[in-house]
């Protein structure tokens, strides 16, 4: 109760700040509530911001397919992770939205475009997560199983993974956020069919459309919201199966 009534104390300041700020030509409150509802009656901008939520879920599960792999052998076998490290620190500093133009030449400008950059983004806080998770793993327990003869594969099913699981749904709620962000960057720049950054992008060239543009931010951060909630759950049902009280 006490997050709720401080959440909704949040939204109140903000609603309250926007308001203070129409003085100045920004759209107040009223307005951008006005508008957001116009457009949760709109076919085509739901249409808009179900096709951000598609491609970004995609970016996530092309991201969980490599990432947690990859995180998993990284964290069982530090030898490779010392290699792979300078490669990783190389790689992860790099702005996604930096990798539009030859991401275009390689995937065209359609969905693969969106959701491999989306994935690219996401792949980095799963793939820490997974391997840190990985590393924490009960060394006993591990030197164990290969006492008694388990092969490498089995001891990664058996104490490995389960280890990661939750470290790896704490990833995934981070890289909804970030999911989100980068699809909705690549669609004001990169263009496309459907998705809010296209819609923004379309509204940018109107008069008279801050208060829908607002609006339209508000739709996708409660987007976001609805996603992380889910996410919540989905960490609370990892943790009941494969946390420390269930093994």
């Amino acid at each position: 109760m006490r997050r709720v009534l401080l959440g909704a104390a949040g939204f109140l300041l903000l609603g309250l700040a926007l308001q203070a700020a129409a003085a100045a030509g920004v759209p107040g409150a009223s307005d951008v509530l006005r508008a957001g509802m116009d457009l949760g009656s709109d076919p085509g901008f739901l249409t808009h911001l179900a096709g951000t939520a598609g491609t970004a879920l995609l970016g996530v599960l092309i991201a969980l397919a490599l990432a947690v792999p990859a995180g998993l052998a990284l964290g069982c076998l530090p030898a490779l992770e010392r290699h792979a490290r300078v490669v990783i620190e190389f790689a992860r500093p790099v702005p996604s939205l930096a990798l539009i133009p030859p991401a275009i030449l390689i995937l065209g400008p359609g969905l693969p475009l969106r959701a491999g950059l989306a994935a690219y983004a996401c792949a980095w806080p799963i793939l820490f997560n997974a391997l840190y998770g990985a590393r924490s793993a009960d060394p006993v327990a591990v030197d164990t199983l290969r006492a008694f003869g388990f092969a490498f594969p089995s001891i990664v099913a058996r104490l490995h993974l389960p280890s990661a699981v939750p470290y790896v749904v704490t990833g995934v709620r981070h890289a909804v956020a970030v999911a989100l962000i980068v699809t909705v960057g690549t669609e004001l720049l990169a263009g496309g069919s459907a998705g809010v950054g296209t819609f923004l992008r379309d509204l940018a060239g109107g008069p008279g459309n801050r208060a829908a543009m607002l609006a339209a931010a508000v739709w996708t951060g409660a987007l976001g919201l609805a996603l992380s909630r889910l996410l919540v759950l989905a960490e609370r049902t990892a943790l009941r199966r494969f946390g420390p009280a269930a093994r």
